[in-house]
């Protein structure tokens, strides 16, 4: 479901022509790899 949730959005954006999303768990996500715009927001 967040796949289509996904593709849904992007696709109603302005030239997108073609969507696929792909979910994978390979590396697993940490805070690691957050961006120091997102770590400053979420207050790590």
């Amino acid at each position: 479901q967040v796949s289509e949730q996904i593709e849904e959005f992007v696709s109603d954006l302005d030239g997108v022509e073609r969507v696929h999303s792909k979910m994978v768990f390979t590396p697993p996500w940490s805070p690691d790899r957050m961006s120091e715009d997102a770590k400053f927001a979420l207050g790590y």
